[in-house]
């Protein structure tokens, strides 16, 4: 799940310790860790962010780090909490079309958001 508040689920001191975390957690080696976090890095382009703290990025960047947390562990559903409310109307739009390629992918998606809009035109 992916909160609202993104910052209310960072554990991490840095971008890169907080998708670690959750893939150590699962007990994957190094190398299949290694390997999905140079993956989410470059889906979310997050890559320029890895030694920053995730307190010092902006509420979309955050956003952006808790859904790469998160997709990181593959998970067969995904609940996000208003996964829009930080993001910017390009960015809005990056996450929708990754959603729908999650989706048919068949990874099952829960949204709960006030605005709709980006669903309903698939945008």
């Amino acid at each position: 799940m992916v909160f609202q508040n993104p910052a209310a689920q960072m554990l991490g001191n840095t971008v890169e310790e907080e998708i670690i975390f959750g893939l150590e957690n699962l007990g994957l080696s190094e190398r299949e860790i290694r390997s999905r976090l140079e993956h989410v890095i470059d889906t979310f382009s997050l890559t320029s962010f890895l030694q920053r703290a995730p307190q010092s990025l902006s509420g979309g960047e955050q956003q952006k780090l808790a859904l790469a947390a998160i997709m990181a562990r593959q998970p067969k559903v995904l609940v996000l909490d208003e996964p829009f409310s930080m993001l910017d109307v390009q960015a809005a739009a990056e996450l929708m079309e990754y959603l729908v390629e999650l989706s048919k992918s068949g990874t099952s998606i829960i949204a709960f958001e006030h605005r709709s809009e980006y669903f309903e035109n698939g945008q």
